[in-house]
C-alpha cells in the first residue's frame, strides 16, 4: 500500500533512524571504521593509535554484547578496547568516531518527505531505534539533518531494551499509552522494524534502499564507496542535465581540482589557469582549497593569441604552419584569422592567390597548397607587423598578471600546444620562469612531454595510454563540459585589460542553457562531498568512470539529450544529430559521411540502432577497419 494512505489510517507514526531517516554515506556501517582511523592518523602526528582500528572497534562491539545482557552503549565498546590501549588513545577514538557520524550522516531525501507529511498532518511523530550511540548524539544527528517536531525518542541504548527482541515497541506503547493499531512504524529492517512490529500488532511499512545512480558498470575502475556517496547525497533531478553533472562530470571535476591542488602545494610562486576551459577548474579550486593566499590567478591565453605573437620569431611559411593546431579542414578565413589577420582586409590577395574567402581546404593538404603559400607570401610582411605588435602586449600583460619564478599553468591539455607557445615566447622575452603544465590530460605522443615538463590527470606518456584512444570520441563533449561564459582570447592589446576577447559563440544558446545545468549540479556535488567525509585514493580512473561510463556506452535518454549539445567549427555540428535506421538506409552516403564528421559517434550510433550494444566496441573497430595506422 501506499505509504501516504498509510500514514492516513493511523494516529501516531514510528520512524526508525539508521537507514530510514539518516543515511551514512558508506556502503557499509564498519566503513565508518575505516574512516575513523583515518581521521586519527591525519590529526594526530604521535604514531601510535591502535593498529587495525577497524577489526579492534568490531571485536570490542562483539564482546560488549556478550559480556552485557541488556542493549550496549558506546561507552560500553570503548570500556572493552581499553583493556587493550591507553585511556588517552580511546578517548581521542571515541570523540572522533562522533564526529565522523556527524559527517557521514546524511538525511533520506524521500523520507524527510515523508517526515515532513507527518508534521503537516499533525500527526504525532516517535523516534525509535536500536543503536548504542549516546541518545545526546543522536538528537544532534537528527537536528543536523533537519528532523525536528518529533514527539518522544526511544533508543536501545539508553532504554536497555531492543526493537529486535521486540521489548523496545511494548515499552513504547505502554509509555505512549497507545493501542498498537493506532501505531504504524516505518523502518529498512526486515526483521525488526517489519516482522517483530506485526506480532505486536503494531502496522509496518519497510523502506527500499534507495538507488538514483545508473552509472556504473566497470568500463574503467569502479569504486563501490563513491557509487554509495552519489546513491546517497544526489538530490532529486529535474533533467538529465543535472543528474550528468552531479553523477558524471562532478566526481572528475572534484579528482581533477583535488590533484591540482595536491600537485602544488608549496611547490609553485604562482599558479595560473588558462581561459577558458581553466574558468570552472579556478572556480572549483578556489571552492576546494577556500584561501585567498593570491597564488592562483586566471589567465587569458589561447592557441591563436600565444601563436600569432610569436609567428615574427620564425615567419617562413613551413614553421609557422607547423606550429598550429589544424583540423580536419578549414577554409581560408579561418587561416587569415589564424594569421593574425582580419580576412575582410585581405579579400583582394585571396583573389590574386587565386582562393575564395570561404573555400574549405582539408589540414593534410594546406602545407603542400601552392595557392595557401602564395596568399601567405603576400601577406608575410602584414602578418610580421601584427605578431610584433601583438607580441609586445603580451609581455605587458605577462608582467601585469606576474608571470615568473616557478610557476604552474592549468588547462585542459591534450598536445600541449599552449605551453609550447608560452615557453618560447617567455624565452625569446627574457622572463625569468620555469612553467610545468598540470593538464586533464596529455596526448602519449605529443612531441612536447619530452621538451617541457608537464603531468596529465587522466592519461600521459607511459601511463593510461589506451584511455587517450578510447576517450578521444568525448574531448568535444569534455570541452564543453568546462566551458567558460566568455568568448576566446582572441590577442594580446595594449588595453586596460590587455587582452580583446571575442564574441561568446554560445550566448544565448541551448547548449550554453544545457552546460548551466550541468556545471551548477557538478558544483552542488562538489559542496556534499566536502560537506561529508569521503575518502578514496584519488584514482583518475575511480572519477572519471561515472561520465565514460555513461557516455561511451549511452542509454537512449542520454544519447538524445547529450546530441543536443552544439560546438561550432564555422558552423554548428551537433554532438549526435538525432536520425533513425530508415533515413540512414535511404540516405546512405549522407549516413556515412555525417557520422565520420560526428563528434560522439557513440551517441550517433544509438539514436539510430536504439538497442542495447557496446557501441565504443564498434566505434574502435571501424577505426581500426578503416584506420588501422590513426592510434
Amino acid at each position: 500500500m501506499d505509504i501516504y494512505k498509510l500514514i492516513e489510517q493511523h494516529k501516531v507514526i514510528s520512524f526508525d533512524i539508521f537507514d530510514t531517516l539518516i543515511n551514512r554515506v558508506v556502503e557499509h556501517p564498519t566503513d565508518v571504521f575505516s574512516i575513523v582511523s583515518y581521521m586519527y592518523h591525519e590529526r594526530f602526528s604521535d604514531n601510535m593509535g591502535i593498529p587495525n582500528f577497524k577489526d579492534e572497534r568490531i571485536c570490542a562491539e562483539r564482546n560488549a554484547r556478550k559480556n552485557k545482557k541488556s542493549e550496549i552503549t558506546l561507552d560500553d565498546i570503548y570500556n572493552e578496547l581499553s583493556l587493550k590501549f591507553s585511556e588517552e588513545i580511546i578517548l581521542k577514538y571515541k570523540q572522533l568516531e562522533l564526529e565522523a557520524e556527524e559527517r557521514l550522516c546524511i538525511r533520506n531525501r524521500e523520507l524527510f518527505d515523508v517526515y515532513e507529511y507527518c508534521l503537516r498532518q499533525k500527526k504525532r511523530i516517535i523516534i525509535i531505534s536500536d543503536m548504542y550511540l549516546p541518545q545526546e548524539e543522536i538528537k544532534k544527528l537528527l537536528h543536523l539533518n533537519g528532523y525536528e517536531g518529533y514527539d518522544s525518542l526511544y533508543l536501545s541504548s539508553a532504554i536497555g531494551l531492543t526493537k529486535a527482541e521486540g521489548e523496545l515497541f511494548s515499552y513504547c506503547l505502554k509509555e505512549e499509552e497507545i493501542h498498537p493499531r493506532q501505531l504504524l512504524h516505518i523502518g529498512d529492517n526486515k526483521k525488526s522494524d517489519v516482522v517483530i512490529p506485526r506480532l505486536k500488532g503494531i502496522s509496518s511499512y519497510q523502506v527500499k534502499a534507495s538507488r538514483n545512480s545508473r552509472l556504473y558498470n566497470g568500463l574503467l575502475e569502479g569504486d563501490k564507496s563513491l557509487e554509495v556517496f552519489i546513491n546517497k547525497t544526489a538530490p532529486s533531478f529535474n533533467n538529465e542535465y543535472e543528474r550528468i553533472g552531479y553523477e558524471c562530470f562532478g566526481p572528475l571535476l572534484y579528482g581533477f581540482v583535488s590533484w591540482i591542488i595536491e600537485e602544488t602545494r608549496n611547490k609553485y610562486d604562482k599558479v595560473f589557469f588558462l581561459s577558458r576551459d581553466g574558468y570552472i577548474m579556478k572556480k572549483a579550486y578556489d571552492f576546494l582549497i577556500n584561501s585567498n593566499d593570491g597564488k592562483d590567478c586566471y589567465m587569458y591565453a589561447s592557441r591563436r593569441a600565444l601563436h600569432v605573437a610569436m609567428i615574427h620569431f620564425q615567419p617562413e611559411f613551413d614553421v609557422v604552419m607547423s606550429q598550429m593546431f589544424i583540423p580536419r579542414s578549414v577554409d581560408v578565413a579561418w587561416l587569415l584569422r589564424k594569421w593574425g589577420l582580419n580576412e575582410e582586409n585581405c579579400i583582394q590577395e585571396v583573389r590574386l592567390a587565386g582562393l575564395e574567402i570561404n573555400e574549405r581546404i582539408f589540414c593534410k593538404e594546406l602545407k603542400s597548397n601552392v595557392k595557401v603559400r602564395k596568399l601567405y607570401e603576400q601577406l608575410k610582411q602584414r602578418v610580421i607587423d601584427n605578431s610584433i605588435e601583438e607580441y609586445n602586449a603580451f609581455i605587458k600583460y605577462i608582467e601585469k598578471i606576474g608571470l615568473s619564478g616557478d610557476v604552474a599553468i592549468v588547462d585542459i591539455g591534450w598536445y600541449g600546444n599552449m605551453q609550447n607557445s608560452l615557453e618560447q615566447l617567455i624565452k625569446k622575452a627574457g622572463i625569468d620562469a620555469n612553467i610545468t603544465g598540470l593538464y586533464l590530460g596529455v596526448v602519449p605522443g605529443t612531441k612536447y612531454f619530452d621538451m617541457y615538463k608537464m603531468k596529465g590527470y587522466l592519461f600521459q606518456k607511459n601511463r593510461n595510454e589506451a584511455l587517450f584512444y578510447k576517450m578521444k570520441y568525448l574531448n568535444s563533449m569534455l570541452e564543453l563540459f568546462f566551458m567558460a561564459p566568455h568568448g576566446t582570447a582572441n590577442n594580446y592589446a595594449l588595453n586596460e585589460n590587455g587582452v580583446v576577447l571575442g564574441d561568446f559563440e554560445f550566448k544565448n544558446s541551448n547548449t550554453k542553457t544545457i552546460v548551466d545545468y550541468i556545471q551548477k549540479s557538478a558544483f552542488l556535488f562538489l559542496e556534499n562531498i566536502t560537506q561529508k567525509y569521503y575518502y578514496s585514493n584519488n584514482n583518475p580512473c575511480i572519477y572519471f568512470n561515472p561520465l565514460y561510463s555513461t557516455l561511451i556506452r549511452p542509454s537512449l535518454k542520454v544519447a538524445y539529450d547529450m546530441g543536443k549539445l552544439e560546438i561550432w567549427d564555422g558552423k554548428w555540428i551537433k554532438m549526435a544529430t538525432k536520425r533513425n535506421m530508415f533515413w540512414c538506409i535511404f540516405n546512405i552516403h549522407e549516413f556515412i559521411n555525417e557520422f565520420i564528421n560526428t563528434p560522439w559517434k557513440m551517441g550517433y550510433l544509438k539514436q539510430i540502432l536504439r538497442i542495447p550494444l557496446k557501441y565504443d566496441r564498434i566505434v574502435f573497430f571501424l577505426r581500426r577497419k578503416f584506420k588501422p595506422d590513426a592510434e
